[in-house]
């Protein structure tokens, strides 16, 4: 059996609690002859599923929850409801491996050798073992010895998200990643990354910029879903995976809603080939501006901005800021019949029809200067929007400005912190200062931060510590309700549900265009800006915590 030092050892040392907590924990775990992560959940500082995460990697098991596995109910009956019930234990489902057959095991306590032993001659099958936690088991059991768990199994079963291919050959891998999508877009998951360690996969969610532990398989049947993703996505079967590769399919969640985009990457690895799938929603990657996050006040600026039919509007952030959101939806608000819009990306974010999609050319040998030929391709077009994805080489950085130099309307986004010192993000890649400046249309810098859950927030009080964080912009906030993050079953217990831009709209006036010229420093740039209008991170992130939409914590970045 697991030993309470150990598992308090790790836990500390990965910062989930503290060693006040630790201490008290243990005493109380002395005196009432409890185990510590009984305690340490019971007295809120970890969840449950984080102390089996925790057991997992001390025990040398995979953690799973079970809500976000698959599970054949006809396996999972063949252990008598009893036994499950009083070793806290459900067979999974049978997948194939290398050696054969093995049945997928969850287990409260997977060093019970004697229990092993039992499950795997009850099954005549060997078996792999996964950790659960003791009440995801209980309410796991309840629902497979409920007589209404089959239809309803039957019905969700039979609402299939994934092509059928002829090449599957193993139902069970085809229901995991059946599975593996559902749950993650209940999740309203943005990637899925599934990984492979020393004996096992593991599956982890990116969900409102946070990776989330959610469940795992044998390597080898990771490799047979591996096998069915490269299928779909049209990616090279049986070989092994020395490179990048990447590759692209679509699901759909409902009949009456768009195809969901699944992006899909392998990276090699140590262990074998990472895949991650990157799911992209129509609705998500292009809105309408009044709904990204923008103020009233930085609205009224961007639209004077996007009414100039020329000139280079450059949006930055750092990376998952939500640039590529906003370029589509600056898009596909000047969108009409009579522009010609033409992208250069790579890779392209989502297929728009009403776009003209290239992916940049690839520096090889015989390729010359890539840079070159694409500007042909585009300029072959006649565009007068282009947008460009990612400037980051003084090639690119060359054809952006030769593009909004000959009355063309420019939109390309890279990688900078704020909106003020953008600018240099050009001048370092070779370009010409009066160039750039007199180009110049307008620059919007963005982040993301997370929503507060509207299930759970909760009203609370501004600390004195706070307010002294906020400085000159404590007026803002004073006597105004604002709004903490609980957690619950509607956001998995974060506190938080999807996410929202924060934005600085900076417009390019004829007096900021000569500081550019001259090289100011961001410094002076900032003080222009702010004297024309803009509102800082800072103050627009204020805005948020003011209309209900996020808490004071989630802004501390911009402190």
């Amino acid at each position: 059996m697991y030993t309470k030092e150990n598992l308090g050892s790790l836990l500390l040392r990965a910062g989930a609690i503290t060693e006040e907590q630790l201490n008290e924990s243990l005493r109380i775990a002395e005196a009432e002859s409890k185990r510590l992560g009984e305690v340490l959940v019971q007295n809120g500082y970890v969840t449950e599923e984080r102390i089996h995460q925790f057991l997992g990697i001390q025990l040398g098991y995979p953690s799973i929850v079970l809500e976000r596995t698959y599970l054949d109910s006809a396996i999972a009956k063949k252990i008598p409801e009893k036994f499950a019930r009083r070793y806290g234990v459900i067979p999974l489902y049978r997948t194939e491996t290398a050696q054969g057959p093995v049945v997928v095991v969850a287990m409260a306590d997977p060093t019970n050798i004697k229990v092993k032993d039992e499950i795997q001659h009850a099954l005549e099958e060997n078996i792999f073992v996964a950790i659960a936690s003791p009440k995801d088991i209980d309410r796991t059991l309840d629902s497979i010895w409920n007589p209404d768990y089959s239809s309803a199994t039957t019905e969700s079963e039979q609402r299939n998200l994934l092509p059928v291919t002829e090449e599957e050959t193993k139902p069970a891998i085809a229901k995991i990643l059946e599975n593996i999508f559902k749950r993650a877009l209940e999740l309203r998951a943005n990637a899925i990354h599934i990984e492979p360690k020393n004996k096992y996969a593991g599956v982890r969610f990116k969900i409102d910029g946070s990776y989330h532990s959610i469940t795992s398989f044998p390597l080898d049947t990771y490799q047979a879903v591996l096998a069915r993703i490269k299928i779909l996505s049209k990616i090279q079967v049986g070989e092994s995976v020395i490179s990048v590769e990447e590759g692209r399919f679509h699901i759909r969640e409902d009949l009456a809603k768009p195809v969901i985009d699944v992006r899909v990457t392998t990276v090699p690895e140590v262990f074998g080939a990472k895949t991650i799938l990157r799911l992209t929603r129509r609705e998500e990657i292009i809105r309408p501006i009044e709904q990204i996050g923008f103020e009233p006040e930085q609205l009224g600026i961007l639209q004077t901005i996007l009414s100039n039919k020329s000139g280079l509007i450059l949006i930055s952030g750092r990376y998952d800021s939500g640039k590529t959101t906003l370029a589509y939806s600056l898009l596909s608000a000047v969108s009409s019949k009579s522009n010609m819009i033409v992208t250069v990306e790579d890779p392209t974010a989502y297929p728009i029809s009403s776009f003209n999609q290239i992916k940049k050319l690839i520096n090889s040998p015989d390729s010359g200067n890539v840079w070159e030929q694409t500007l042909r391709i585009v300029e072959s077009q006649d565009p007068n929007i282009v947008y460009m994805s990612n400037v980051d080489t003084k090639g690119e950085t060359a054809m952006m400005l030769r593009f909004a130099s000959t009355g063309r309307r420019v939109i390309a986004t890279l990688y900078a912190e704020d909106a003020p010192s953008t600018h240099w993000v050009p001048f370092r890649l070779g370009a010409d200062s009066y160039s750039l400046a007199w180009s110049y249309s307008g620059v919007i810098s963005t982040r993301l931060i997370r929503r507060l859950c509207d299930s759970c927030k909760e009203e609370t009080v501004i600390n004195e510590e706070v307010l002294a964080k906020l400085g000159s912009n404590k007026k803002m906030i004073a006597g105004k309700k604002i709004y903490s993050a609980t957690g619950c079953e509607v956001c998995n217990g974060t506190g938080y549900r999807g996410r929202i831009g924060v934005h600085e709209v900076m417009p390019i006036y004829d007096h900021t265009k000569e500081l550019i010229e001259s090289k100011a420093d961001s410094d002076r740039i900032r003080e222009s800006a702010k004297e024309s209008g803009m509102m800082s991170f800072k103050e627009a992130a204020i805005c948020k915590v003011i209309q209900g939409l996020t808490s004071l914590d989630e802004i501390e970045q911009f402190m």
